[in-house]
């Protein structure tokens, strides 16, 4: 998506502020923990690795997350 937007408007995209997304590696119990046991503020977004397992398998890790 954001390699679309880059395109679409590149003058925009190169201005928008976004605050640290934290990086899943994946919805493994050890992640899951992770999210569970989160201390610092909340933030509005993470990031998912995708696309290195079936789609049914990164459909089943995004809805574990939310």
């Amino acid at each position: 998506i954001e390699s679309i937007q880059f395109s679409a408007d590149r003058q925009k995209w190169c201005q928008q502020k976004t605050e640290h997304a934290p990086l899943l590696m994946g919805a493994d119990a050890s992640t899951l923990k992770r999210l569970k046991g989160w201390q610092m503020g909340w933030p509005n977004e993470f990031k998912l690795k995708v696309g290195r397992n079936t789609v049914s398998q990164d459909v089943e890790a995004v809805n574990q997350i939310l």
